[in-house]
């Protein structure tokens, strides 16, 4: 049986391998985490993805079984260590067995809508594939998150 701190840390490592290979950049744990509850992955180095990734205080979620609740749970937890690192908020998470998904604001892909809905029934969830893509056009459009 697995505990949770490290379903956790397997969770982590395994979305930063899949980050890694889609978008060959190198995610960490971020150390402030377990030291005062900060969200879970920063990117390394100083090119422009890593800089477009470190726009996002990205927590991480690995769960037997995933339902609504547990989402709307994490998706506040996620906005408050994002507001309290002054960043935006990014939840990935994978049931087991299942793909990956990504949530964050829809205002992050969509240049028409504001940021002021940070709620859950405002955000887009992507897979890993239309994330990167997503990474990959902002930096090639130098787009900043406002």
């Amino acid at each position: 049986m697995i505990n949770s701190r490290q379903k956790g840390a397997t969770g982590e490592r395994e979305f930063a391998n899949l980050i890694y290979d889609e978008l060959s950049i190198k995610l960490e744990r971020n150390l402030e985490q377990s030291r005062s509850g900060g969200f879970d992955l920063i990117a390394i180095g100083s090119c422009p993805i890593a800089q477009y990734l470190n726009q996002f205080a990205i927590e991480v979620k690995r769960y037997r079984q995933v339902t609504d609740a547990k989402v709307s749970e994490w998706w506040q937890q996620t906005l408050t260590q994002a507001q309290d690192a002054n960043l935006i908020p990014l939840l990935a998470f994978r049931q087991d067995r299942q793909s990956w998904h990504i949530v964050l604001p829809l205002a992050v892909i969509s240049d028409y809508l504001p940021s002021k809905y940070p709620e859950l029934p405002w955000t887009a969830w992507l897979s890993i594939e239309a994330f990167c893509l997503h990474v990959r056009e902002s930096v090639t459009s130098h787009k900043k998150i406002a």
